[in-house]
């Protein structure tokens, strides 16, 4: 798999995940959860988690070999 589609792919599991948790309903706390919702859904946070999973798996990987 390409890593383009590889993140698009990660991007949409994450993303479906981070909903389930934001509040949807009304409530006083209206605007604080619309801001939170807005900083937490918007783009370019999702590339560094993947990037940090690739570089443990290398890591874990390169020592198992070193054994």
């Amino acid at each position: 798999m390409e890593f383009k589609e590889q993140l698009k792919k990660y991007q949409t599991i994450i993303n479906t995940e981070l909903e389930k948790y934001l509040r949807k309903e009304e409530c006083p706390e209206k605007i604080l959860n619309e801001s939170v919702s807005y900083s937490l859904m918007a783009g370019g946070k999702r590339l560094r988690p993947k990037c940090l999973k690739k570089i443990i798996k290398k890591q874990c990987h390169m020592q198992l070999q070193l054994k």
